[in-house]
């Protein structure tokens, strides 16, 4: 008599999915970007300036942003992502990787985390 054991698969969550091949030779992105539009609060660790942005998408490994301030390639960034369903923010630390002007007072950027958002968020 042959005995087996079920396993269920393990639960998906917002963050879960990794990237199977780079859609081009310049994306060096690793998990899938999913299109979201949280409040995120971030604060420049080398001058404690603190402001408001949104996300555009968001990643276990990153986010890309929309943010009304200059920043500088290579800051180091604390951020709080406020996502509805959460007990609290999402606190990370990241560095904005690339920033180009999408308007007059309007920047489109990315943030490269430090560490993996976990898949359980």
């Amino acid at each position: 008599m042959s005995t087996y054991f079920y396993t269920p698969a393990p639960k998906k969550s917002f963050f879960s999915s990794p990237r199977k091949i780079p859609d081009t030779l310049t994306d060096k992105r690793i998990f899938d970007r999913r299109k979201c539009n949280f409040r995120i609060s971030i604060k420049a660790v080398n001058n404690n300036s603190e402001f408001e942005a949104k996300t555009i998408d968001i990643s276990r490994g990153g986010m890309g942003i929309e943010i009304n301030k200059r920043l500088n390639i290579g800051d180091k960034l604390e951020i709080w992502i406020h996502s509805e369903g959460q007990l609290g923010p999402i606190h990370k630390y990241g560095r904005l990787v690339w920033l180009r002007k999408k308007d007059y007072a309007c920047y489109n950027g990315g943030i490269k985390f430090e560490s993996l958002i976990s898949s359980y968020h």
